[in-house]
């Protein structure tokens, strides 16, 4: 990737010993992106040789310290030193699928018809059956039914609108969510681009599980201070048996027995994580 004085898109990607994706990532980035774009890095002590990878594609590498990371201040750092008009968020373990991927995900930018998009996110093949059909309900032709919902993982925002409200910095999950959250009451519009294709996902252990869904429960706790988004422990509790008998069949189909028997220790471990992240609340504040 070439050095462009006038990029239209800054692709942003943050990375963390990924060597064993980021390969694949870069190639894809390298091989569709056009010569007006730049590659803007931020490597989190990677000691796998992530950051040799991302240094041979011609990225600018931003090194951020090992216990230093902040995703908001990350995340506002890179669109600071973004000098192109349109900046893309790309994980380094999101591997675009659609040939034509950064052209899809920043049409609706481009064309003026939204200010924000995101991209649709496809289960790795090693995926179990429960993140299957999550991603399904998550992902699919259309964005969720209860509309709260965004990624930041693959997506492209105009950059002025990142200068008008930047992320938090007082969050260490969902950082994405808090500000489409803000966004929306602003009028801002956000598309899902479910024609660009990403694979993205991980098969969490049972303790990764609670871990995540507590901390997004904690940063949910303070997204949702307004009250439209209560806690219900009664609703979640039906909602493991609920999520159980979706994933019977689904597991069946796959053969996979093993996540069958583990199917409703990791919907327990996200319903009840996300409830006791709520209930203890934030150890720290979102700037609104």
């Amino acid at each position: 990737m070439k050095f462009c004085q006038s990029p239209s898109v800054t692709v942003v990607m943050r990375a963390r010993n990924d060597i064993g994706i980021i390969s694949r990532t870069l190639a894809a980035v390298v091989h569709q992106v056009p010569n007006d774009f730049e590659l803007l890095a931020f490597d989190n002590g990677s000691t796998d040789g992530t950051r040799e990878h991302l240094v041979a594609a011609g990225a600018i590498v931003v090194d951020v310290p090992a216990g230093q990371y902040n995703p908001g201040r990350v995340l506002n750092k890179g669109v600071a030193l973004a000098r192109a008009p349109i900046v893309v968020f790309l994980n380094s373990d999101t591997v675009p699928e659609t040939p034509d991927f950064f052209h899809r995900l920043t049409a609706p930018i481009r064309e003026g018809s939204a200010e924000v998009s995101y991209a649709r996110q496809t289960p790795r093949p090693d995926a179990t059956p429960l993140v299957r059909r999550d991603y399904a309900w998550a992902f699919g032709d259309k964005p969720p039914p209860s509309g709260i919902f965004f990624s930041l993982a693959a997506s492209a925002f105009l950059k002025t609108e990142l200068i008008r409200q930047p992320f938090s910095e007082e969050i260490q999950y969902s950082e994405d969510l808090a500000w489409f959250v803000l966004a929306k009451k602003r009028g801002v519009r956000v598309v899902y681009a479910a024609d660009a294709r990403a694979e993205h996902s991980h098969n969490y252990t049972l303790k990764e599980t609670w871990k995540r869904f507590f901390e997004e429960g904690r940063a949910d706790s303070v997204i949702f201070q307004d009250g439209s988004k209560p806690v219900r422990p009664i609703r979640a509790a039906m909602g493991i048996v609920a999520d159980v008998l979706r994933d019977i069949p689904a597991c069946v189909e796959a053969q996979n027995y093993a996540a069958l028997a583990e199917a409703p220790w990791i919907r327990l471990a996200q319903r009840l994580g996300y409830v006791s992240g709520r209930l203890v609340g934030p150890r720290r504040h979102l700037n609104a």
